[in-house]
């Protein structure tokens, strides 16, 4: 399916810090011209250090399963090929899920809701990862479930008012919109966009910036030229240079459209 040329990703929101920012533009995974804050954000409690080798966690080491390192490792793009990708991911993620289902069943005096809450949550990375590789590889519907399935887990364990969760709106929305699913990908990226300003997410601006690629989409050019108006404000203020090129090379082709 072809992707619209109208999106960009957002790089990973920077909670964490322990991963090197790249532009807007370049960040591998999204389609072209979307924004996607790809999931940096996931909140583990202190008493949880899984997969370490991808974010710089705090706290004292747990066991972690190595099969699920190993899916992990075997999911890097340096040292397998697609099927093998796929393979890896989806024993990842049916080993978590397996996990999840037998850890309901324990009392909180053998297993503490905040462990069950990690295990959770690593299964929301792992889809979140899943999705993006399935998105760089123009698979969006099987992209567009597992954002679907991450988001649900962000929701559920971190609450609305997170940035995990802006981030996996924002990006549902984006495969969404790259589908042509306008009005579903309005509505997560609206509301995407409502909390990023409320809680004066960093990425805000590139949120705004796929807001109004939709309203683009759609054909409300004056929505759209509002909306990119912000989202340049924005990027300015915050001193973005990449996204600052990228909202005006957008503007430049609002300016197109309107004139065919």
């Amino acid at each position: 399916h072809p992707v619209p040329p109208s999106r960009q990703t957002l790089p990973m929101s920077k909670e964490l810090g322990s991963l090197p920012r790249r532009p807007a533009a370049l960040v591998r995974g999204c389609p072209k011209g979307a924004s996607c804050l790809h999931g940096q954000s996931w909140n583990w409690s202190n008493s949880a250090r899984p997969l370490a080798s991808f974010v710089r966690w705090q706290g004292r080491d747990r066991a972690v399963s190595p099969m699920v390192h190993l899916s992990y490792a075997l999911t890097s793009p340096l040292l397998c090929r697609h099927k093998l990708a796929l393979a890896g991911y989806e024993f990842c993620i049916m080993t978590l899920e397996e996990k999840i289902a037998k850890q309901k069943e324990l009392p909180e005096e053998v297993l503490p809701a905040e462990e069950k809450a990690n295990t959770r949550l690593l299964l929301g990375m792992s889809l979140d990862s899943y999705a993006r590789y399935l998105l760089a590889n123009q698979q969006l519907a099987v992209a567009q479930r597992m954002y679907e399935k991450a988001l649900q887990i962000s929701r559920d364990v971190q609450g609305e008012m997170h940035r995990q969760t802006v981030v996996l709106m924002n990006d549902l929305g984006t495969v969404l919109d790259a589908q042509g699913h306008y009005d579903d990908a309005y509505t997560y990226v609206k509301r995407a966009a409502e909390l990023a300003r409320e809680m004066e997410h960093p990425e805000a601006h590139m949120v705004l910036n796929n807001l109004a690629g939709i309203f683009l989409h759609k054909g409300n050019f004056l929505q759209a030229k509002q909306v990119y108006g912000e989202a340049l404000k924005q990027a300015k203020l915050k001193g973005d240079a990449a996204s600052v090129q990228h909202i005006q090379e957008e503007l430049a082709e609002l300016a197109r459209r309107k004139k065919s």
